[in-house]
């Protein structure tokens, strides 16, 4: 009888790991098919710093999140686009994300980017814009 529980508790417990493991994959959490997209990334990554204005603050960060929400709507093969305000420097710093080179080269002539334009104009945003390539040497994103 025992061996017989035993049995029927391994069922379950396989079955129950084996179920999650099949939802999980359905849900885009394979790290195998991960693996096999990301031999072939062809990705970029890079951050973009240009200086704001600190008695603009909230002006820069209102401009900037309404770009980053037109850049997510937009543009598909935009990974991520995330603005970020360093303070103490007064920067902002977007971290970005693109599928390939022709994504960010898609980027580039949208026209929601001249929604910078305003920004740099009035003074919030503050030129020269530095761009630093970064190249992946491990990691994740999701």
């Amino acid at each position: 009888m025992e061996s017989s529980e035993q049995t029927r508790k391994e069922f379950f417990k396989t079955t129950a790991v084996t179920g999650a493991a099949a939802v999980l994959a359905a849900a885009g959490f394979n790290r195998m098919a991960d693996a096999a997209h990301h031999e072939a990334d062809e990705s970029i990554t890079q951050i973009a710093i240009f200086g704001y204005d600190p008695a603009k603050k909230d002006a820069a960060a209102e401009g900037l999140a309404k770009l980053a929400a037109a850049v997510e709507a937009a543009e598909p093969d935009v990974i991520a686009y995330i603005p970020h305000l360093d303070e103490k420097n007064n920067r902002v710093q977007f971290f970005e994300i693109y599928r390939n080179e022709a994504a960010l080269k898609n980027h580039s002539t949208q026209p929601h980017m001249s929604m910078l334009g305003p920004l740099v104009g009035n003074g919030t945003l503050i030129m020269p814009l530095e761009i630093i390539k970064l190249t992946k040497v491990g990691g994740f994103h999701r």
